[in-house]
């Protein structure tokens, strides 16, 4: 095993990993807005299964807090969030999305291994218990390997392997643009947020900025604006906006600000590369040279289709 191996770790049950969770747990049963039925039936089957995917291992840099919890808190997020808050399959769908960007991106670059067993854990071809139990483990060692994994761990792997049938039905019948684009991430591995259903988020996101009235090429405060060819956007202000309507942010430390733009970027929604991307373009509105950035992918979609 490549990389600084971790100490060994005791592994536990899903049902304790599932009670240690029972705060999280409650608050996506509260935030999701389902009826019971359908949370007993389609919801919580999936965050069990999810608890017994990654069972307690730690994250692979802050490692007093477990992948399931990380994975957790990252849907409660999304469900706490405002972008969505009108269509709960959809902001479900985007919740359930962003938990297992987390399992991959947390999961991507490690390898866990236990005393006695022939190989180490494949990670997406069955769950973390379901391979100790096989393998007569209870103790494991993990590490982080070099390089990419032989199978790269996606956000589509893992959905078809922890989503649970009724929820992938569920998502079917009231999702469809949730469902597919879970399957467009498959062959992104890496940063959680390279999907296409982050990108849905944004472009949702920018819609309801735009009907509020935050967000218009030709009013004050010019956050967006057209050059002809591609929309602008005002840097790091629009970006902010962004954050804040997604995530429900009401503060954006000016430290945020280059994490955030990359992890736009990423998932295609702001063109170029790093803080290279940020030029400094004459604003029609404003009368001045302001720094911004070029939107891309479905965020420059829904910007034209707001303003041909």
């Amino acid at each position: 095993m490549n990389g600084p191996v971790q100490p060994l770790l005791a592994l536990q049950s899903p049902s304790s990993c599932l009670l240690q969770a029972r705060a999280p747990l409650m608050a996506w049963r509260t935030l999701a807005e389902l009826d019971l039925g359908e949370t007993e039936q389609v919801l919580m089957p999936t965050l069990e299964r999810l608890g017994g995917w990654v069972l307690n291992l730690p994250g692979r840099a802050v490692t007093d807090v477990t992948v399931f919890r990380m994975a957790l808190e990252a849907g409660i997020a999304v469900l706490q969030g405002g972008a969505l808050r009108s269509d709960p399959p959809l902001r479900v769908a985007v919740a359930l999305e962003a938990a297992l960007q987390v399992v991959a991106w947390q999961l991507h670059p490690m390898q866990v291994s236990g005393e006695g067993a022939a190989i180490p854990w494949g990670m997406y071809s069955c769950s973390l218990w379901g391979w100790s139990q096989a393998h007569g483990v209870d103790h494991v060692h993990w590490a982080c390997r070099p390089g990419a994994p032989p199978v790269p761990l996606t956000v589509a792997l893992l959905a078809g392997r922890i989503l649970s049938g009724a929820t992938l039905a569920w998502l079917e019948q009231h999702c469809a643009e949730g469902v597919q684009a879970l399957w467009q991430g498959a062959g992104h591995a890496g940063p959680a947020e390279d999907t296409g259903m982050f990108a849905l988020q944004v472009q949702k996101a920018a819609r309801a900025l735009a009907q509020r009235g935050l967000w218009h090429p030709q009013r004050p405060p010019g956050k967006v604006w057209c050059t002809g060819r591609h929309y602008c956007l005002l840097w790091p202000l629009a970006g902010q906006d962004l954050l804040k309507e997604m995530h429900g942010v009401t503060a954006v430390p000016p430290a945020a600000s280059l994490p955030w733009l990359e992890t736009l970027q990423r998932a295609g929604c702001v063109l170029g590369s790093g803080a290279g991307a940020v030029e400094m373009q004459m604003h029609p509105l404003l009368g001045r040279p302001v720094q911004s950035v070029l939107a891309g992918g479905l965020l420059e979609e829904a910007l034209h289709t707001l303003w041909p």
